[in-house]
């Protein structure tokens, strides 16, 4: 027997014995799975299992079925952990970037905003100094500014 005969031997065994144990798998299910664990558990939650369920059946189906305790996936396992660990740890270290970037971002709006008010404030105090002459000269005249209101209010709905 050649080195592929003895491997698709070997994937038929492990079809039958995931057909056998889990016997609502169809052909196409059995074909994804392929002889690897995650698409196992996956297949079992889309035939009604919760995730934990279908990984904690896998896991002792595996531990039940691999001789000597070896996986084929243990090997890419081994391999690939290092560089998991590196993605994780550079997620780690771009959410507390992100969380800092964030951290400043709001400070300087804050900064802007009290600039902002601080300039409404000057534009209030301005507006209020201008018209103080024409309080005051309502105050003084109020009949000759009840005319002025009267004629502007006239001219501005003739317009209309």
């Amino acid at each position: 027997m050649t080195a592929t005969t003895t491997t698709a031997a070997s994937d038929l065994l492990t079809r039958a014995r995931i057909a056998t144990r889990w016997p609502e798998l169809g052909a196409g299910d059995l074909a994804t799975i392929d002889g690897d664990p995650a698409y196992l558990a996956l297949a079992l939650t889309r035939h009604g299992r919760d995730a934990a369920q279908a990984r904690r059946e896998v896991d002792a189906w595996l531990a039940a079925h691999h001789d000597g305790g070896y996986h084929p996936l243990d090997e890419a396992r081994a391999l690939f952990a290092p560089a998991a660990q590196q993605v994780c740890d550079g997620m780690r270290g771009f959410g507390t970037g992100a969380r800092v970037l964030a951290r400043d971002l709001f400070a300087e709006g804050r900064e802007r905003a009290g600039e902002t008010a601080a300039k409404a404030e000057a534009g209030i105090d301005t507006a209020a100094g201008a018209l103080a002459p024409v309080a005051r000269f309502v105050r003084e005249r109020p009949v000759a500014s009840l005319a002025i209101a009267v004629a502007a209010g006239w001219l501005i709905a003739r317009k209309r």
